[in-house]
């Protein structure tokens, strides 16, 4: 069962938030089912940033990427050919970008991730912008089954 009744839950939260990312370096030396992503951080950043800009644009390119990412527009360019090539995202004729349903899974599992464990970071104390950051490295590096854990408390938490 993941959750229960009771503050031991915050506790174990505050030292996983602490020290998940660093165990999880040393841990990937060591296979593991359900350990691995099939594709890499940096990968699921774009894919996430993508799914945010098409919010809140019609039409996405790359030079908006760039923009909202903080890269410049050729490392895009490479990044956007790859993910076209192994089926993440099409390019139309314009150059509009867009998510395939293998993308936007994957961003979508990683947007859900993310906003959740900023939240439960909130819950625990840590400011906004702190919990923002430090949720964009954990959502890479979590378990699907320690997610659901988080994902039932934090529903637990919030019912009402």
């Amino acid at each position: 069962m993941c959750v229960n009744e009771g503050g031991l839950y915050f506790v174990i939260l505050n030292w996983w938030c602490y020290d998940i990312c660093n165990w999880y370096r040393s841990y990937t030396a060591r296979p593991q089912k359900g350990y691995f992503m099939k594709i890499q951080t940096s990968a699921e950043n774009y894919l996430e940033a993508i799914l945010l800009l098409s919010k809140k644009m019609s039409n996405v390119r790359a030079v908006d990427i760039a923009q909202y990412m903080g890269f410049s527009k050729p490392t895009i360019s490479i990044a956007m050919k790859q993910f076209r090539e192994n089926g993440y995202i099409n390019i139309d004729s314009n150059r509009y970008i867009t998510l395939t349903e293998k993308g936007a899974e994957i961003a979508n599992r990683m947007h859900e991730r993310h906003m959740l464990i900023a939240k439960l970071l909130m819950m625990v104390g840590v400011d906004e912008e702190t919990a923002y950051i430090d949720a964009c490295e954990i959502e890479h590096c979590i378990s699907d089954k320690s997610f659901e854990c988080l994902k039932a408390f934090y529903n637990q938490q919030t019912k009402g």
